[in-house]
């Protein structure tokens, strides 16, 4: 399986209209939690979202620390502290529908970024929950 840093656009499900539509991710379920992370992309009508969803704000991180997860099917790389969140919101048997920034808006495609960005308190306001992660637990 080809792994790359982000998606390419080509295997975004399209945005008929950036404005009225957002992507949602679908983290599946697995009750090994070291198992890894697996998700689905679908794009959805931001004012008709029929599945509730968690919006997910979070630290970035450096980007060229990355860890491996698979999305619709594709290897692909995000930072380790997204695929930690990942992990931790994973459930053992039910799965989680979410808008994560960077995996849910096209990084590559300035247009539908500018677009999407614009949506975000919309995106944010329409979230069953927010949840804001930053990091693992430390001592510091």
């Amino acid at each position: 399986m080809e792994t790359s840093k982000r998606p390419k656009f080509s295997e975004y499900p399209a945005l008929q209209n950036p404005a009225l539509e957002i992507r949602l991710l679908t983290l599946l379920p697995n009750p090994d939690d070291s198992a890894p992370i697996e998700v689905e992309l679908r794009a959805s009508q931001l004012e008709h979202v029929e599945d509730e969803y968690i919006a997910l704000s979070y630290a970035w991180g450096d980007p060229n620390n990355t860890a491996p997860i698979t999305i619709n099917g594709h290897g692909h790389h995000v930072t380790v502290n997204l695929q930690s969140a990942l992990r931790h919101l994973r459930l053992p048997s039910e799965m989680v529908t979410l808008w994560v920034d960077a995996v849910c808006i096209n990084q590559d495609d300035d247009a539908e970024k500018s677009s999407q960005v614009q949506q975000m308190g919309r995106i944010y306001r329409s979230a069953e929950l927010v949840i804001a992660w930053l990091g693992e637990a430390a001592d510091d």
